[in-house]
Parts: structure tokens; sequence; C-alpha cells
């Protein structure tokens, strides 16, 4: 298309200048004599037209739109999804999974509360609609140099994007996704009339069951709001899987129902009739019973693995401890109230019947411990404002003792004096990890840290001394031999217990990654505190040989090398019980 419009403004501006040219040449011939202030010949005053005239051309060319950059291809609808409709596909500026793209669409749609929705970034740039073929075309802004793409329709999904590289004339792609099913229906209340209307507006959620069927073990969460008539839907849900949908509606009672052996390329069918729900109130008190203000008090429904957290509803006490919880599922319930410094009050049940209401309900907030300390600089100033955070040592409380038992008072945060001091509250059962980063600059991965060993018991003499981070720098090299185009590293802290080494948990300890297109060079890594291991994630067809443990900190200055083998790899074929290929099954 590029090719064809450059031809055709080649031949305009030949039969411009063409015929220009004459029109000048036939006026110059005919002219009176030359002006004696002009002293150009006539030759000259035609040559310099010509140029005029060109110049203009080259302007008018210039001042142009750019040619759009677009990838057209299609998307592959074989098998049980064939004729799936409507199917867009959608371009991103990086590496997604399905569930990324799908929490995209969710907040575009306003099914996001708003805190996740400030929090999630924007990376579709692009998306266009199918059409009956499966055929698509994308417009990408000025400069794409590559895309990565996935197809997602009302069953058919692709489970990761697809990279491409974007030439000079654009790009072609084929797309074969998976067969998944889908879940929609209608949320409906009761009116004062007693007839049924629908409700708008109303937040849904679908999730994964976490029992042996899930989803490959992978999570699945989607959120969706109801539209004016009250109907809503959750598209391409991968299969095999088990999914339960929760329905959290603002003036009535949660409801939640299952969705159980989904079939490849069906659609299941709910519908919700909601209820008033029950109210519960009563009082927060401290350990003297005196009333807390402030405190947050939680009722969800008791239940079993995931369905723990469903129902849940939130209110603020008042000056007195005062709180009121309205629209409540009407079955046992878990309540519970926290405050920031205070350790959560004991979970009480309380059984809850369809429009019952319940006064008197008393909850009481203890100190919990407390593990304070210090913070300094490198330079032995202390360190004001920043902010210290306690959390529970979940690593090493499992190789100790077994089990978890950092279900009441597990974390805390305070911010330091302008002495460098800090007292975390609220603490339960140790042991806990207490840790610091620098407040100053933008990049968090090169900011000044400090943490504490871990206490199991209650600690006010801590001294945190910030510290500039380690950083790591390398190659990565192929199977081939070859330094890699496109990798990433990993730096994951590792801890001596009775167990041995064992890293760090991700939700206590941040990880790093970091990403080159550079062939083979590792950028600087931010390390940690001593003992971080760094490993490689390269193409899907290799793996890292072994990872590389360090003592931090060390000499910057030496290079790590990370060489990569090629992965084993499983192919094989899926067929019906009559023997015919499933296209779509997932394999794992």
């Amino acid at each position: 298309m590029k090719l064809k419009l450059l031809l055709a403004l080649g031949i305009v501006a030949i039969l411009v200048t063409v015929t220009t040219a004459g029109y000048l040449i036939r006026g110059y011939l005919n002219a009176p004599p030359e002006s004696p202030d002009d002293a150009r010949t006539t030759s000259e005053r035609v040559l310099d037209d010509l140029a005029a005239v060109v110049g203009l051309e080259e302007t008018l060319r210039s001042e142009a739109e750019p040619l759009p950059v677009t990838v057209q291809g299609r998307v592959d609808l074989f098998g049980a999804c064939d004729g799936d409709a409507p199917v867009s596909v959608y371009a991103l500026d990086r590496a997604q999974d399905l569930e990324a793209v799908m929490r995209e669409l969710a907040r575009e749609a306003g099914a996001l509360e708003a805190d996740a929705a400030a929090s999630e970034p924007d990376h579709v740039v692009a998306r266009a609609a199918c059409d009956a073929t499966g055929a698509f075309e994308l417009t990408l802004p000025d400069g794409t140099r590559r895309a990565h793409l996935l197809a997602v329709g009302a069953h058919a999904y692709c489970q990761e994007t697809r990279a491409v590289e974007i030439e000079e004339f654009g790009a072609r792609a084929t797309l074969l996704p998976y067969c998944g099913a889908r879940v929609e229906g209608r949320v409906l209340a009761p009116t004062a009339d007693g007839t049924l209307a629908p409700v708008e507006g109303a937040l849904l959620h679908a999730s994964s069951l976490r029992e042996a069927r899930s989803v490959e073990a992978r999570t699945i969460l989607r959120a969706a709001r109801s539209d004016a008539e009250g109907r809503f839907s959750f598209d391409a849900l991968p299969l095999p899987g088990d999914y339960q949908v929760e329905v959290r509606p603002a003036d009535f009672a949660p409801a939640i129902r299952e969705v159980r052996d989904l079939d490849l390329g069906g659609t299941a069918t709910l519908e919700f009739v909601l209820t008033p729900g029950a109210e519960l109130a009563g009082r927060v008190v401290d350990p003297a019973g005196r009333g807390v203000a402030d405190a947050e008090v939680t009722a969800a429904v008791s239940g079993g693995v995931g369905r723990m957290g469903y129902g849940r509803r939130s209110a603020t006490t008042d000056a007195d401890g005062g709180f009121r919880l309205r629209a409540l599922t009407p079955t046992r319930l878990m309540v519970t109230a926290a405050r920031a410094g205070s350790l959560d009050a004991a979970p009480q049940g309380v059984e809850r019947e369809e429009a019952e209401r319940r006064e008197g309900l008393l909850l009481v907030l203890e100190p919990g411990a407390v593990v304070g300390g210090r913070v300094v600089r490198a330079d032995g100033a202390p360190a004001a404002d920043e902010l210290v955070r306690a959390r529970f040592d979940r690593a090493r409380q499992f190789a100790r003792y077994g089990s978890l038992s950092g279900a009441r008072g597990n974390s805390g945060e305070a911010r330091t004096d302008a002495q460098g001091r800090f007292l975390v509250g609220g603490l339960g059962k140790g042991p806990f990890s207490v840790t610091v980063q620098a407040a100053a600059g933008d990049d968090a991965t090169t900011r000044p840290r400090a943490s504490a060993p871990a206490t199991s018991r209650p600690a006010r003499d801590l001294v945190l001394e910030l510290a500039a981070p380690s950083a790591l720098t390398g190659e990565v090299r192929g199977a081939d031999g070859a330094p890699l185009e496109a990798f990433t590293v990993r730096a994951v802290e590792l801890m001596d217990t009775e167990l041995g080494e064992l890293a760090r948990d991700a939700r206590e300890r941040a990880t790093w990654w970091t990403a080159t297109r550079p062939p083979g060079r590792v950028p600087p890594v931010a390390g940690s505190s001593p003992g971080a291991g760094p490993c490689t994630r390269g193409p899907t067809a290799t793996r890292p040989r072994r990872p590389v443990t360090l003592e931090l900190p060390r000499d910057a200055a030496t290079a790590l090398r990370f060489d990569l083998v090629r992965a084993a790899s499983v192919r094989g074929l899926v067929l019906s019980p009559g023997g015919a290929p499933i296209a779509g099954a997932a394999v794992t």
C-alpha cells in the first residue's frame, strides 16, 4: 500500500512539473523585454521558477502525514471455537499473559476499584475486531518496531502474547488461540411492589476454584459490572477448570454461585436474585473497656479454601468505638477489627439469618508486641521520616516449625522521627523481618536500604544502617554460545535456616527483574543484604544450567556469566475417545 501511494505521488509530481514548465516557457517566449531592474536572463528566470515549483512540491510532500504502521493477519478459529464472534486482537507494548490483558480491559470498563484501577499501567496500544474469516488489521503508533499480539473472543483466547517485529511496510501475523468457555447472566433484585428489577453497576468477580482440577494451578480472577439490564459476562475462561462467580452489590447481600464442568466452547448462564441481607452492630474497645475510634471492622463468610473472605463488608468505628454493618450474607460470618498500632481483635463467629438484626457485639483490640530501634545513614547521621516495615517471616517460621502462625499481627510499619527512632506496634508472634528503604531517588533499585536479622521476640534496640545496594553485571549466552538478545535476570535473597538455605518469600522481600536488548550484556542488577543468588530466564526453549550463589557485597567489577542449555520438550497428539484430534486442549 505504501509503495503504491509513493508511486502515485511521483507521477502527479512529474505531471505538475512538466505542465508548469511548459506554461512558464511559453510565457517567457511571448513576454515583453526584461525589466531593467532584473539582471537575470530568460533562461535563468525559467530555471529559478522551476526550482521554486520543485521546492513547493517537496514542502507539500514533507508536510504530509506519515504513513500508518499496520499489522495485518488472521486469527485461526479452527475447531470448537470456529465462528466464535466477536473476536478482537490487541497489540501491547510488552509481553503479557491473558489475565493481565483481561484485567486491563476490566479497568477500562470501570470494573475495578479506584485504588486498583489507578495502579494499573496501560499497555494496550491498539486493538481491532476480526471479520467473519478471522482477518484483522491493526494500526500502531508511529515508530513502533515491535508489538505483542493477543486475541480474545467470547470463548477463544491466546494464553500469551506473540511478539511481532515491524518492518518498513508493516507486518503480518497468524494467531492460533485456544478454545475456552464463557459465563454470562443477569443480576436482579426485588422492588417495593414485589417484582424483580435489573441491578445496574453491580460488581462481579469470577475466580478459579482452588482444587485439584483448577486451571493448570493458575489463579484466574476476572472483574465485571452489570449493565442497565443487569447483564454481565466473563469471556475466554481457560479450560479445564471450575469457577465461582460472586456478585458484590452496594445495597444488597453478596451472593455466590459455582460453575463446574464447563464445556469446550460452551456458555453457562447464571441468574442472581439478591436479598436485603442481615445487620450487625457493636463496639470495639481496648483491654480497659474504652471505645476505640477509627478501627476497621470486617465481616466475611467463614468457609474453606476458595471461599475465604467471600461476602466481605467493612465499617469504621465512631468516636465511641461503635459500628454497624449492613447487607450481610445470611450465613456464618467471621468478624474482626483492626487498627494501626494494635493487635487485630480475635475473630468471632456469628450466625446470621435473612433480615436478622443483632446488637451488642464486643471486639477487643490489644497492644500486641512491639519492635523498635533506630535507622542511621552510612555516615552515622539519623535517618528521619523513613518508612520501616516489619513483616512476619514466613520462610523462617516454616523451616522451624513446619507451620505458619502469622494469622494475626503479621505486619506493621512506622516512620522514623527526627532522631531516626521508630516503634512498630500491634504485632503478633514472631519471627519478624524488619526492613527500610530510603525514599530519596526515582529508581527503587538504587535507593539505600537496610534490614535486621529476623527477631522472634519483641526488640526495641535494633539498628538499621542504610547502605547502597550492590550491583551485579555480566553476560548471558545461549546454548550455541552466542550472546542472547533478550533475557531476564532475577536476584533472590537466601537465608540460613534449620532446613538449609531457603529463598525469602517474595511477599516479604522485593524481587528485581531486569530486561535487556543489547546482545548478551547484563546491566546493573540491584542486590540486597548478604546472600543474594541471581538466576536467568531466557527463551522458552532454553534454561540456565545452574543458578549462581553470591555473598554480597562483592566487587562490582567482576562480571557474571550465565551459559544456557537447551530445555527438554515433549510432543504428542490429543485424541478424543473416538480417536479424533482435539484442538485447543490444554496439556500440562
